[in-house]
């Protein structure tokens, strides 16, 4: 009897010692270089999941001074001196534990440093004026940071507000909450109401009258700006309708060709869909003070998880049931996959099953990244993209291209 409650006592320590060791946050080390600082940071061992790929930790990097960075152990130079609180989220990939906690870490910055111009943020993939990334796809109760950039185009300096709309009405229940925001360059908290109250009001300016008294009329200069003041506000009251959560800021005069970012804390809440190969949606609107400049929207999917792995395949436009589903109903998927090796390939396939359900002979491919031309139109070592049919499975291969690992230095 003694050896049998000795035995459960040591089981019981074993198992309290796992869950502690997923409450410890990243040790943030910061090695001063002169012209730069060097961090890196130690974690948690990681506990490998039975059968996958070898684990390992993805970074993101909150700099405190409204920059960033992706890399596993960033320099950086910061543009003046000062106190600033850096940040560190790692996630846990292939790993069957939680991901490590953040904790601030304050630096202390009391020389300028000779690379602060050299910080490029890599962050907009396409020709727009605002674009959102997260650093994760979180699991369900599971925390994760939602980076919006935006951007001035224009030729002149421009004011505007910035709207990110979340927690879409067709789920059914409010999935997520905004634990924080921070805002590195002054941005302000705003009203959608106010907002949507400026977008409708005519501009009314005064005008001196033949008798000398001033009257007035509405400036109405350029004939665009009421149609793209009132589509402005029509794709505002569309979004109100489509999400229950809404956070506005307002941005003060941003320089042409400048480059912001706001950073917000979400929390995926207990009762969050218990899919876990669900999508959701946020969106984002740039919406300049000039009522004469169209506004931008940004629409981001993201997938609620069962664990962090880089290589996912998901349904655009939600679940599906086969037994119910229209035979000559179109389906749209997205393949994502990543290089999670320590050097870059040259060569990538990737295999789909397809269920007996649909017809292989119907699948089409939409868009591709990276970009490459077809293989039978390609000449010698050219990157070029094929599909192969293989009995119930198609397999999408990438030739001649470089794709760098995500353990990869540099």
């Amino acid at each position: 009897m003694r050896t049998k409650a000795l035995s459960l006592v040591m089981l019981l320590i074993i198992g309290t010692s796992c869950v502690a060791q997923d409450s410890i946050p990243p040790e943030i080390r910061i090695d001063d270089r002169g012209d730069s600082l060097h961090f890196s940071a130690r974690l948690r061992p990681l506990r490998q999941i039975a059968g996958a790929p070898a684990a390992f930790y993805t970074y993101f990097w909150e700099m405190g001074d409204g920059r960033f960075s992706f890399d596993k152990d960033p320099s950086y130079a910061y543009r003046d001196t000062g106190e600033y609180q850096v940040r560190l989220y790692a996630t846990n990939n292939y790993d069957d534990g939680k991901a490590p906690p953040t904790r601030p870490r304050p630096v202390k910055v009391k020389k300028k440093l000779a690379g602060a111009d050299g910080w490029a943020s890599h962050f907009f993939r396409g020709r727009g004026g605002i674009e959102m990334k997260i650093n994760r796809y979180p699991r369900p109760g599971e925390d994760f940071v939602t980076i919006v950039g935006y951007r001035n185009r224009n030729n002149t300096p421009f004011t505007g507000s910035v709207v990110l709309f979340y927690n879409e009405r067709q789920i059914g229940q409010d999935g997520f909450a905004l634990a924080e925001q921070r805002c590195y360059n002054n941005e302000s908290n705003g009203s959608l109401d106010e907002l949507m109250a400026r977008l409708e009001t005519p501009v009314i300016k005064s005008k001196p009258s033949l008798w000398g008294e001033a009257g007035a009329e509405r400036e109405n200069e350029n004939p665009e700006e009421p149609e793209v003041a009132e589509a402005a506000s029509s794709m505002l009251h569309q979004l109100e309708e489509e999400y229950t959560k809404h956070t506005v800021l307002h941005f003060s005069a941003m320089n042409p060709g400048e480059e912001r970012f706001v950073f917000l804390d979400m929390n995926t809440l207990p009762g969050m869909l218990q899919d876990t190969n669900a999508t959701v949606d946020f969106t984002a609107m740039l919406v300049p003070d000039d009522r004469t400049v169209a506004p931008e929207q940004f629409q981001m999917d993201m997938q609620i998880v069962a664990s962090h792995d880089p290589n996912r395949m998901r349904l655009v436009g939600r679940r599906i049931n086969y037994r119910f589903m229209r035979k000559d109903k179109e389906l749209t998927y997205r393949v994502e996959w990543q290089n999670t090796g320590k050097g870059p390939t040259r060569k990538v396939s990737v295999g789909v099953a397809i269920p007996k359900q649909l017809d292989p002979g119907s699948v089409k491919v939409n868009a591709i990244s990276p970009a490459c031309v077809w293989c039978d139109s390609a000449y010698n070592r050219q990157s070029c993209f094929d599909t192969v049919r293989l009995g119930d499975s198609m397999y999408f291969v990438f030739n001649n291209i470089y794709l760098p690992g995500l353990e990869q230095e540099g």
